[in-house]
C-alpha cells in the first residue's frame, strides 16, 4: 500500500535530533523514504541534482533554522529562486530549537 507521503527531506546540521526525527517518522508509518542533509548547501544540493540514481523529490522538507555556514532563513532565500520542478511538492516546514 502506498503511502501518504514519498520522501521527506530533513535539513539539521545536529546529528541527534536527524536521528530522532527519523525515528519518529518511519514509526509513523506515513513516509517511504527520509532523506537527510546536514547544512543549507547539501540541501540545494540534492534538489538541484535530479540526475542522481538513487533522487526521490521531497513531498516535505524539515528545515532548521539555526545553522552554521546557511541559516534556515538563507537556505529558504536561496530555495525560492529554484525552479518548481526542484521543490518539495507540498511544503516547507522550519523548525526552531528552544533552549
Amino acid at each position: 500500500m502506498s503511502k501518504p507521503i514519498h520522501c521527506i527531506l530533513l535539513i539539521d546540521d545536529d546529528p541527534d535530533d536527524n536521528f530522532f526525527h527519523q525515528l519518529i517518522i518511519r514509526e509513523s508509518g506515513v513516509c517511504d523514504d527520509v532523506r537527510v542533509a546536514e547544512n543549507g548547501l547539501e540541501a540545494l544540493h540534492y534538489l538541484t541534482h535530479t540526475d542522481q540514481s538513487d533522487y526521490k523529490r521531497p513531498d516535505v522538507i524539515f528545515l532548521d533554522i539555526n545553522m552554521p555556514g546557511m541559516n534556515g532563513f538563507e537556505f529558504v532565500e536561496h530555495y525560492q529562486t529554484l525552479p518548481s520542478d526542484q521543490k518539495s511538492r507540498l511544503l516547507l516546514l522550519m523548525l526552531n530549537d528552544i533552549p
